[in-house]
């Protein structure tokens, strides 16, 4: 997860990484919440999440739950 935030349209989303994106160049917008995890604008977070499929979510949610397992790395860029 990059050090800060974006504006994304009307909200503010995280940055992240992931699969072989990790270390490049290319981040994506994340747009939705990780159970568990309290973002500190400022680090780079390095994260094990568990991602569920949600049944039958409301249609302006993810279908997808984020949970964090573990914080592997919290540093200053």
């Amino acid at each position: 997860i990059w050090n800060e935030h974006r504006n994304c349209k009307i909200l503010q989303c995280l940055l992240v990484q992931e699969g072989d994106q990790i270390g490049t160049d290319r981040w994506e917008f994340f747009y939705t919440t990780i159970d568990g995890f309290d973002y500190e604008e400022g680090f780079l977070y390095d994260l094990d999440v568990k991602i569920t499929e949600i049944e039958n979510p409301p249609a302006d949610a993810s279908s997808l739950r984020y949970e964090l397992i573990k914080l592997i790395e919290k540093f200053r860029p």
